[in-house]
């Protein structure tokens, strides 16, 4: 039926859609948030007056128009070549078309690895030990001893950590939800530019977080905050346990992920002094990235430092499940062209 333009004069709200700035967000980085696993701001479908107006002939400020929901029914689309022959309904004003199948390109990348995760349980080995051997209890190894000297001397580290807190907290506070940008202003890509390697990098991601959780509840370490009160972190600790460190695990094997598909250019070796006095040098920035990564969690009280020992050492056997993975066999050569010059 025709609609008063006064019926929808007051369409403030359809205003909101005109600056869509949620959907800005995916033109940076917002998809690392998500891993384009659908949502967002929604399409916000109202009602759409007419291009043409329902009465032309009439002076323009006594015109009015037909406003369209979806699917567009104005002007009436008629079923044969007569009005009796009735008006198509709703299902019928479109033609419908067949879909491929649901390959994985039609997969977000956070859905694909979900989708693997009862794969990777099958393949990885949960009966490795990640504990230091002072954290293991001579009397029965399956129980933890986290008190002793060896963690009061990395309270007093943390202790002494918190004058480089004002320094680095921007920064530690930017990584609490967005680390994978950190990776990603190495060697500049998105997931439009290198998609086979976002999805790898959720992948690790999904994988490091299920497995780090599993290990959590295991060894039952508490926060360092929970046995200091002068470290008093800027952000409230995460509600599970210390050791291992998930943003070490997750970071390390962002490192290891993008080792193996980026160009070796961008590690740089310096050789020893000819009079002694320093080693050989290996300088990689995705390895410092990691470590930086880790440490920083340290420097807010989140962490002890070998709770990212922790990490780094259960990256390291994620990546050898999916480096070995047949399932993943052709994603990394796709990742690798991605970055072929």
């Amino acid at each position: 039926m025709p609609v008063k333009p006064s019926n929808y004069s007051n369409y403030s709200n359809y205003s909101n859609y005109s600056n869509y700035s949620n959907y800005s967000n995916y033109s940076n980085y917002s998809n690392y948030s998500s891993g384009g696993a659908g949502g967002g701001a929604g399409r916000g479908l109202g009602a759409s007056p007419d291009r043409t107006a329902a009465n032309p002939t009439d002076k323009v400020k006594d015109r009015y128009w037909h406003a369209n929901e979806w699917p567009h029914a104005n002007p009436l689309a008629f079923t044969g070549p007569y009005e009796e022959d009735g008006p198509a309904r709703l299902h019928e004003i479109y033609g419908q078309v067949k879909a491929p199948l649901h390959s994985m390109r039609f997969w977000s990348a956070t859905n694909w690895a979900d989708s693997l995760v009862p794969e990777y349980c099958t393949l990885f080995n949960w009966d490795l030990e990640l504990r230091p051997e002072w954290a293991i209890d001579g009397n029965d190894p399956a129980k933890s001893k986290w008190d002793g000297h060896k963690t009061d001397n990395e309270l007093i580290e943390l202790t002494r950590l918190i004058e480089y807190r004002p320094g680095m907290l921007p920064e530690g506070l930017a990584q609490v939800g967005a680390m994978v940008e950190f990776f990603s202003g190495i060697l500049t890509f998105n997931p439009s530019t290198h998609p086979k390697t976002t999805r790898l990098m959720w992948t690790g991601l999904t994988f490091a977080t299920i497995s780090v959780m599993f290990y959590k509840r295991r060894y039952a370490r508490p926060r360092p905050s929970a046995l200091q009160p002068a470290l008093m972190p800027p952000i409230d600790p995460p509600a599970h346990a210390a050791f291992p460190s998930g943003h070490s695990t997750q970071a390390h094997l962002m490192a290891n992920i993008l080792r193996k598909v980026m160009p070796d250019m961008t590690t740089k070796k310096y050789g020893p002094w000819k009079n002694g006095g320093r080693e050989e040098l290996t300088r990689d920035p995705l390895a410092d990235m990691a470590e930086r990564i880790a440490r920083n969690r340290e420097v807010m009280g989140l962490h002890y430092p070998s709770d990212s020992d922790a990490g780094r050492k259960l990256a390291d056997a994620i990546f050898g499940v999916m480096d070995g993975w047949d399932q993943l066999g052709d994603m990394w050569l796709d990742a690798k062209k991605e970055w072929e010059v």
